[in-house]
């Protein structure tokens, strides 16, 4: 009896799982998603953002920008500073700079986050780093631009921020 129970489980264990799915005509086929629009390709935020910065740097002052996050602000600074403190003190648009710490203990790519005030926000994520490191031994300039503050939902404090990076075009 218990063979009959898997040889039933096997079979439709194949039908169900396995069998592969054919459309009409026996031919499966990948549909392509229709094409979105440049205009819907930015959000709210990064269309203002992407305003503000061709305002601020023209048209032809950057090649690239993103938004990422703040990575370590959970933690104190070495002279006791609470970062979450430091970033409730920024303001959106905010010119921030990136310091590679090349002693840094835990990563090789450790790139600190510094407001204008000279207090520090925190650490780019470590796959970003890399590649503002590798950016910057290249000569190319790469500056932070505070994008804006992040809440917990419950309390309301600050927890971590979004800034953007932006990678300035070469001089010429």
């Amino acid at each position: 009896m218990t063979v009959f129970w898997v040889i039933v489980g096997l079979v439709l264990f194949f039908w169900i799982i396995i069998r592969p799915r054919r459309r009409s005509g026996g031919v499966s086929r990948a549909i392509a998603p229709p094409p979105i629009p440049p205009a819907a390709v930015l959000s709210f935020e990064e269309a203002t953002f992407d305003a503000w910065l061709v305002n601020a740097l023209g048209a032809g002052g950057f090649d690239h920008w993103f938004f990422t996050t703040i990575a370590g602000t959970s933690h104190c600074n070495n002279d006791g500073t609470s970062r979450t403190d430091a970033i409730q003190r920024c303001s959106a648009y905010e010119p921030l700079e990136l310091v590679h710490e090349e002693a840094n203990a835990y990563s090789a790519h450790a790139v600190a986050i510094i407001s204008r005030s000279g207090e520090q926000l925190g650490y780019l994520p470590d796959r970003t780093g890399g590649e503002i490191v590798r950016d910057k031994r290249r000569g190319r300039p790469v500056i932070g631009v505070f994008g804006h503050k992040d809440y917990h939902p419950r309390t309301g404090q600050v927890v971590g921020a979004v800034i953007a990076v932006v990678r300035l075009r070469m001089p010429d």
